[in-house]
């Protein structure tokens, strides 16, 4: 076999790896077998095929890379200012604290002040827990693990503490956001998905690009405010 032959050969093996989806080591096995069959003038083929392919795991290597280093400046900030990583299931609630309201195939909604969509579809995935205590609001999302996490607590009126006051509402610092929302719920049942709308205070740092948040649920029904912001709602209906 002469290398023009041979030549002609490995041209042919080359388009033929460069039109079919085979992985790295597919190719590099293909190319192996050409080298057996033609000899030594084709181990210089079977270089180049590792180049090209090497060079197209660049763009995985970067990915995997980035990766790594978010979860490691993570991994330093949960370290350092101490917060973690808070589940419903887990939740401690105060002394005389009881719940009053519970759904755990919901979804919410956080709708921002800014770059918001004039017609908004929502997709109902069931796959957040709200919980309505005496007290406060939690809202988790469910993990791979099963387990909901808390994403953010809501205060009717005042949040207990700082957090409430800074814009990231304590996420970097207790794990969650805790904002601070005014003691009326409204609920929309025109639309094909039902909601319970709630509105955070525009006085709170926290809030200050948020316009609503909106809990979609199927007992919107028996959906209720905790009890001293229902109490608080009562008196300012009364005093009007």
């Amino acid at each position: 076999m002469n290398q023009a032959s041979i030549a002609l050969r490995l041209e042919h093996a080359l388009e033929v790896l460069e039109y079919e989806d085979l992985d790295f080591m597919s190719a590099l096995a293909f190319a192996e077998q050409v080298h057996g069959l033609v000899g030594a003038p084709a181990a210089g083929w079977t270089c180049a095929l590792g180049t090209r392919y090497s060079s197209a795991m660049k763009p995985v290597l970067l990915f995997v890379a980035a990766c790594a280093a978010i979860f490691l400046v993570g991994w330093v900030v949960s370290k350092r200012t101490g917060s973690h990583a808070w589940f419903i299931e887990d939740w401690k609630y105060n002394e005389g604290e009881v719940v009053l309201w519970r759904d755990d195939a919901a979804d919410v909604g956080m709708i921002g002040k800014l770059a918001q969509a004039a017609v908004q579809r929502p997709l109902r995935y069931h796959r957040w827990a709200v919980v309505v205590t005496s007290e406060r609001i939690l809202i988790g999302n469910k993990t791979l693990t099963g387990k909901q996490m808390v994403k953010c607590v809501l205060y009717p009126g005042k949040a207990p503490g700082e957090d409430s006051q800074h814009l990231g509402g304590g996420l970097l610092t207790t794990g969650y956001e805790t904002l601070v929302i005014e003691p009326v719920a409204a609920s929309h049942t025109d639309g094909k998905y039902p909601y319970v709308a709630l509105k955070p205070a525009p006085e709170t740092p926290s809030s200050f690009n948020l316009a609503e948040v909106r809990i979609y649920t199927d007992k919107f029904a028996s959906f209720r405010l905790p009890q001293a912001a229902a109490a608080s709602s009562e008196r300012g209906t009364q005093d009007r």
